[in-house]
């Protein structure tokens, strides 16, 4: 677009993010309260994006992925040296955050379980979609259990 007479790049949109993570080849699962269903129409949107180890190429290629889609890390203070698991991005313009994981299989099982055991309790349900630390700690408690080796 030219406006008096300088050439302008246009407004990215919110549908441009999702079509250019949605071409890509890596795998971003839906997360977050639109997952469950509990979102509100200003709800954010959450992904998990699986990854390999912090050392591999697929990992400096997510890294570099998330950059180029105009994503920066949410808390670079909490992130140790070469150590991104489990760490959020955040989208500079919208709101759009990603968590990128290398444990994604369990993050799944955890993330199915939990929408079985809402869907199946309407009180449960009604809890947790207005209590996020609550969220968090199911969310915790039910990977915690996932973890320990049989």
């Amino acid at each position: 677009m030219i406006v008096w007479g300088v050439q302008q790049k246009p407004k990215s949109r919110i549908e441009d993010v999702f079509a250019a993570m949605e071409k890509s080849n890596k795998h971003f699962f839906l997360t977050g309260s639109r997952f469950f269903g509990y979102a509100k129409p200003e709800s954010d949107y959450d992904f998990l994006l699986k990854s390999l180890d912090s050392v591999s190429y697929d990992f400096s290629i997510s890294l570099k992925f998330l950059d180029l889609l105009g994503f920066e890390l949410a808390h670079p203070e909490h992130v140790k040296e070469h150590d991104y698991w489990d760490t959020l991005f955040t989208h500079k313009e919208f709101p759009i955050h990603v968590i990128l994981t290398d444990n994604i299989d369990r993050k799944l099982l955890v993330q199915r379980d939990i929408k079985k055991m809402i869907l199946s309790n309407k009180p449960l349900f009604d809890c947790l979609s207005n209590d996020k630390p609550a969220r968090k700690l199911l969310w915790r408690a039910i990977e915690y259990a996932y973890s320990i080796p049989l």
